[in-house]
């Protein structure tokens, strides 16, 4: 109940973003209104970026105890069966390690979010690693 509580909370404001006009005034720029002149529904309301920001969070809160009735847990269970599903997959640190690219003089240490610029041979290593890894767990199924 206490679910359903908050979606009917929030489910006006959302559709007051959703299906509402948007203006601007000059004298505050950074607050933008929501509104409609329809008779049944008449409203307007003023936005700033922390109140779409919180109205988003609650709105993703909610999704994920739709999603995720049982918390966290599941979530991460959830998480974990996909990873399995889609195969082997490895993290960038690794990648840079077997290709040799993070002791490289040509290139700086990379950044997390940074692209890894990796040639043929990297990728042909990289292939060769997953293929050997690939057919090591359908031996031990």
């Amino acid at each position: 109940m206490k679910l359903v509580s908050r979606i009917a909370n929030v489910q006006a404001t959302r559709n007051r973003i959703t299906h509402g006009l948007w203006d601007w005034e000059y004298a505050t720029p950074d607050r933008v209104r929501a509104s409609t002149f329809k008779p049944s529904f008449e409203f307007a309301e003023h936005f700033d970026f922390r109140k779409l920001l919180k109205l988003s969070d609650t709105i993703g809160e909610i999704n994920f105890e739709l999603t995720y009735p049982k918390g966290k847990t599941q979530a991460w269970k959830a998480v974990g069966e996909e990873m399995q599903a889609q195969g082997f997959s490895m993290s960038r640190d690794f990648a840079l390690m077997i290709t040799g690219k993070n002791k490289s003089e040509r290139m700086p240490p990379h950044r997390i979010g940074e692209a890894v610029p990796l040639t043929v041979d990297d990728h042909e290593k990289i292939r060769g690693i997953l293929a050997r890894r690939s057919r090591s767990r359908k031996r031990k199924k």
